[in-house]
């Protein structure tokens, strides 16, 4: 089984998701978003991520988006997606907080 979170550090993300930023005349910015499992679902949300700034982690993956470390990837980020088997999700989410 795979859990799947989200994390919202700002809600502005759902009101005004990347993909459509040119619908937005008054605040367009690029949304800085940190995928943390880059399995075939990680790297699914990531790629369908595109027109934001992705990073992503994952111990066991290498990937173009991937940083050094999970630090890395989730600082300075809008929204951080848990995408990880439940038995390493309490670990992963540890390490973030």
């Amino acid at each position: 089984m795979i859990f799947v979170i989200m994390l919202m550090v700002s809600y502005q993300i759902m009101s005004k998701p990347c993909k459509y930023t040119y619908m937005s005349t008054v605040n367009e910015r690029q949304y800085n978003i940190a995928v943390i499992g880059l399995g075939k679902l990680g790297k699914a949300i990531a790629n369908q991520l595109a027109d934001c700034n992705v990073t992503g982690w994952d111990p066991f993956v290498d990937d173009e988006i991937k940083s050094s470390s999970l630090y890395e990837a989730i600082k300075d980020v809008d929204t951080i997606f848990i995408i990880v088997p439940s038995e390493c999700f309490k670990q992963v989410l540890e390490d973030i907080i």
